[in-house]
């Protein structure tokens, strides 16, 4: 079995009204990455609670494979 076969690195960054520095921070993400050669999948989780902002689309914005934005509403707060 491959490297890649066993091993994933995964990045969740949680995200409340960061429409001004999301872009930049995946960027940096993506650029770390390919810093340590790409070797393991990469995975990134933009959650954004609540945003009233341009977050998720810019996150969205980002060409990424293996990025997923889920979104949780104000009702989801302080929940767990």
């Amino acid at each position: 079995m491959s490297f890649e076969a066993r091993w994933y690195v995964g990045v969740v960054i949680p995200a409340q009204n960061e429409e001004a520095t999301i872009q930049k921070c995946i960027a940096s993400v993506l650029a770390a990455h390919e810093h340590c050669g790409r070797r393991a999948p990469l995975w990134i989780v933009v959650v954004a609670d609540a945003c009233s902002d341009d977050t998720v689309p810019r996150a969205r914005a980002v060409p990424a494979s293996g990025l997923r934005t889920p979104m949780r509403t104000p009702t989801c707060r302080s929940t767990g």
